[in-house]
């Protein structure tokens, strides 16, 4: 039995990227929040302040890096587990 790690960073549970280093999405999760938060900035202006204090909630609440692990099987035990409460 093998299997896949890799690390997916998300934004409101939809993945914007892939990487099967930690470091590395860790990295990418960074700099994407960061670009984020000078675009926040720049429409500073154009915002009230409570929608300013949402997307700024969700920038830095919502960008997350998440691991996810594959495994790969055969079939072997398959009907036994599937009927199995």
């Amino acid at each position: 039995m093998s299997g896949v790690t890799y690390y997916t960073v998300s934004y409101h549970m939809q993945p914007i990227a892939h990487f099967k280093l930690h470091a590395a999405a860790l990295r990418f999760m960074q700099s994407d929040k960061k670009r984020r938060l000078d675009e926040l900035a720049e429409e500073r202006s154009y915002l009230t302040d409570s929608e300013n204090r949402s997307k700024l909630s969700s920038i830095m609440h919502a960008l997350v890096v998440r691991e996810i692990n594959i495994k790969f099987e055969d079939g072997r035990g398959f009907e036994e587990d599937k009927f199995k409460q």
